[in-house]
């Protein structure tokens, strides 16, 4: 084995880079928890007066659901075949695969043809190659790529070099654009969870992602281009060419014009649109996301506070990532002691089936609060679940839709996860119906998601006398500890994923649980040798002053 001095040098800078973003991390998350304590949250009547505050477009829009990974990129295609005037396109992250390449080329194709094109993506995630960067940005004069809040003036930060400005300027730094949309013509707007690559379509061969996207006609596309223009003309936002490493790279032209071929075969049958009356279109703002202030009226995440705190009969939540923050933890607080009995579900990844470890840990630290206090019903989708509705190319077939479903009335699709990330930090978008038929429509489709053949049940762990009260006593002590230095002393819990192995399908607090139902083990279907497995274990002692930035 010969030793490289060049190699060494690579391992050296990655490990360097990656000890201070941790270190930071660290320290910021202590910092965070000092900033983001409980805030206030609404529930019952004073959430629904709180909701029929908020501007709602009290008008009929045409509304169609978009589940399939095919479809959606088939949809996105033709959206921008069909446009005459305008295309407003904002993603977090934009792949240089083959269907990141494929819409890349659909895009230029439409300014060729007279069509003002406006790409918009974050300025850290959005593709961190300057010489492809540069290739799009001069693609065509009607072709403008801007980019929110890059690091240091380049879309390939993260150096060594940035972190003094990351511990300087944290908060500034970690806000960042997530939101998804695409407008067409002012006329159609397509809002949802999905970015662009290979797995938000259903191309990847290792893992592809369940999603949803929510096509929309009427007036409440206005309030999306809305939306997209807060974030476009805001000072944060910076035209691609003008960045510094962007500027000084030669444009790859060879690889924007390489041949793609023809991915996804059109489908056949007609879409199904439904009209609908009553909706609502929130979104985060330039300048209030990072905000030291929690509660804020004008922030997404405190109007879904009041979107869920107005329930009378059941929460169905469905999101990737599940993390609670302070807020959400007040919330769901009143809300189980106002409606003891009321289901609140929670539908998100196992281990085996997320692609972001680090996000796992902070939901790990946190099962005891859930399952105790809280009584959620939460089910962790299995890896090779569902993969029909994900790509049939995969091994794992994740889960990354954003839903809520309150009362089978009132339902929200887009951008947001419900972690404090999206809740404190990124620019999230979604779109709320007000519609009974609409929101059972979406019920039925989700409903699969909570059966015994898709997912997992977390519950608690029947322990011995003894066992449980050591238990007890060592949780207790934790809690002090964590409340006071953020850190959990005590990384044992109580839970576990289970399987059903019984005749009848109960909830986990049910007396007879245990009797149909057989524990599996906090990380079913992963290694105790895997990567993210030994990850998830370190970091989740931590994780509980990590959760702000994770």
């Amino acid at each position: 084995m010969k030793f490289s001095f060049v190699s060494l040098k690579k391992r050296t800078k990655r490990l360097i880079v990656g000890s201070g973003v941790v270190a930071i991390l660290l320290a910021a998350g202590i910092i965070q928890q000092q900033f983001f304590e409980a805030s206030e949250v609404s529930i019952g009547r004073q959430a629904q007066y709180r909701l029929d505050s908020y501007p709602w477009r009290e008008a009929p829009h045409r509304v169609r659901l978009v589940h399939d990974p095919s479809e959606a990129f088939s949809l996105r295609r033709q959206l921008i075949r069909q446009a005459t005037t305008s295309i407003d396109m904002c993603t977090f992250l934009w792949k240089d695969d083959e269907m990141g390449l494929a819409l890349l080329q659909e895009l230029v194709a439409a300014a060729e043809r007279g069509v003002k094109v406006r790409l918009l993506g974050d300025g850290i995630f959005f593709m961190r190659q300057p010489a492809k960067v540069a290739a799009i940005a001069q693609a065509h004069p009607r072709l403008n790529l801007r980019l929110y809040n890059p690091l240091d003036h380049e879309v390939a930060s993260l150096e060594p070099s940035s972190l003094e400005k990351m511990v300087l300027d944290f908060s500034e730094i970690n806000q960042r654009l997530h939101m998804k949309i695409l407008a067409i013509d002012d006329r159609q707007a397509l809002v949802g969870g999905r970015n662009v690559g290979n797995e938000y379509f259903g191309r990847d061969e290792e893992l592809n992602f369940m999603d949803r996207d929510l096509l929309i006609e009427g007036p409440a596309v206005t309030d999306i281009a809305a939306a997209f223009g807060l974030f476009w003309n805001d000072l944060r936002t910076e035209t691609a060419l003008e960045l510094d490493d962007v500027a000084s790279s030669s444009p790859n032209t060879s690889w924007l014009q390489q041949p793609t071929g023809d991915f996804v075969t059109e489908k056949k049958e007609q879409p199904l649109w439904r009209e609908v009356d009553r909706v609502a279109v929130w979104h985060d703002r330039p300048g209030l996301i990072g905000s030291e202030d929690e509660y804020n009226y004008r922030l997404l995440a405190d109007k879904l506070v009041a979107l869920v705190g107005g329930a009378e009969q059941s929460v169905i939540i469905e999101t990737p990532y599940l993390v609670l923050s302070e807020r959400t933890q007040v919330l769901l607080k009143e809300l189980r002691r106002k409606k003891p009995e009321m289901p609140i579900r929670f539908l998100t990844n196992s281990l085996a089936s997320t692609d972001t470890w680090q996000a796992y840990a902070a939901f790990q630290e946190q099962l005891r609060t859930m399952l105790g206090e809280l009584r959620l019903l939460l089910h962790l989708k299995k890896p090779g679940s569902l993969r029909e509705r994900s790509g049939e190319s995969s091994k794992t077939s994740s889960l990354h839709s954003k839903t809520i479903i309150v009362d089978e009335q009132k339902s929200a699709i887009g951008s947001y996860n419900w972690d404090p990330r999206s809740g404190i930090w990124n620019a999230e978008i979604m779109v709320v119906i007000d519609d009974t038929a609409f929101a059972r429509e979406l019920t039925q489709y989700m409903e699969p998601l909570w059966t015994p053949e898709v997912s997992w049940v977390v519950a608690e762990l029947q322990q011995p006398i003894g066992l449980e009260q050591i238990d007890a006593i060592g949780s207790t002590v934790n809690a002090l500890l964590a409340e006071t230095l953020g850190i959990n002393a005590w990384p044992l819990t109580n839970t576990a994923c289970f399987e059903y192995s019984g005749s009848r399908v109960l909830s986990p607090f049910h007396p007879d649980f245990y009797d149909h139902y057989t524990s599996v083990g906090s990380f079913p279907e992963v290694s105790i040798t895997a990567r993210k497995r030994i990850l998830t274990n370190l970091l989740q002692p931590i994780s509980g002053t990590l959760a702000p930035t994770l």
